[in-house]
């Protein structure tokens, strides 16, 4: 439940224990701009991401540094920050989420806290018409939706 802070730019990882991931056991490689979710399933360690490709120790070696710098550290991510409830007023308007780490927080900074990056399951929308508001990333699980909530 951690994520890599905004100021580190992760080309490639793999599992410090020496296991495989997703069948490789040196490291992944990712490309373009990109997140990848990575986390433990009864089948082992998953990634989702696309586009990725395994790449073998020489890639990254010590011999091999081309600007490489390693973070040895056992915690060096940050704490993922998801909303997991809404309050709603009468007319079933949301008026406040909570976030994980945080507590209830208004509509107001959710929105600017998901605009930072802050809020890892939470994406801004700005439509046309009508005020701003805050969605989950799109995919096939509907109830993931904040809309659900609360």
């Amino acid at each position: 439940m951690t994520k890599s802070p905004q100021t580190v730019d992760v080309d490639a990882f793999r599992r410090k224990d020496g296991g495989a991931i997703e069948g490789c056991s040196s490291w992944w490689k990712f490309y373009d701009f990109s997140n990848a979710e990575v986390y433990d399933s009864s089948k082992g360690v998953k990634v989702s991401q696309i586009t990725k490709t395994a790449v073998t120790d020489d890639e990254f070696s010590p011999g091999n540094r081309n600007g490489i710098t390693y973070d040895e550290a056992l915690i060096w991510g940050l704490p993922i920050q998801l909303v997991t409830e809404v309050k709603r007023d009468k007319k079933k308007n949301i008026v406040s989420y909570f976030v994980t780490g945080v507590g209830w927080v208004n509509k107001e900074t959710v929105l600017e806290m998901t605009c930072r990056g802050e809020i890892d399951n939470a994406r801004p929308v700005f439509p046309k018409s009508g005020e701003p508001y805050v969605r989950t990333r799109r995919d096939q699980e509907l109830l993931n939706n904040l809309s659900v909530l609360g």
